[in-house]
């Protein structure tokens, strides 16, 4: 096993989308987070087949158009909105991020197949409630809970990433066996 590749699929389809300049960076931290959020609720909502042919998106799609928000997220938190080179470098970030928590939790990430969609769900909103919280006016005093907010921004970046390449992979291997 090479966990190192399970990302794979996901950083190279999202890279494309970034090179293409199909996404452009818009707004400030609030709003892009507020992107990332509807997106990942949007992704959670379109577990069946009938809200592809009701809205044009599938799971995929919407996990795919969430990570690309996390990853200018990123970028925006880092000073570079708008620089493909600057978004290019946060997928590296999400490749070592995914690494270090795929050792740290034995494996059990969203890439895993036997994790639920439940528990990615779960995973992938306290971490972007942890975003937000970093984010708070409160933050870095002593009644605040802020941490790094790059750091936390990464891992959910990280948590799309995974569960797109899961899809990814199993669509792949779908396709493969017919």
């Amino acid at each position: 096993r090479y966990p190192e590749r399970d990302l794979d699929l996901a950083l190279l389809d999202v890279e494309d989308f970034l090179r293409s300049g199909w996404y452009k960076a818009r707004g400030a931290n609030s709003e892009q987070l507020a992107r990332v959020m509807y997106r990942s609720a949007e992704a959670v909502l379109q577990g069946d087949e009938k809200h592809y042919y009701m809205f044009g998106y599938n799971r995929e799609n919407s996990l795919r158009a969430a990570a690309i928000e996390a990853v200018k997220l990123v970028a925006l938190l880092q000073g570079g909105p708008d620089d493909v080179e600057v978004e290019i470098k946060v997928l590296d970030k999400v490749r070592s991020e995914y690494l270090r928590a795929y050792r740290k939790h034995e494996g059990n990430t969203p890439f895993n197949p036997e994790m639920s969609d439940d528990d990615r769900t779960f995973i992938l909103f306290e971490e972007i409630g942890e975003v937000a919280r970093a984010l708070t006016p409160d933050a870095d005093t002593e009644v605040g809970h802020g941490g790094d907010v790059v750091e936390e921004a990464i891992q959910v970046a990280t948590i799309l990433m995974a569960w797109l390449s899961r899809i990814l992979k199993d669509k792949y291997e779908e396709e493969r066996d017919e």
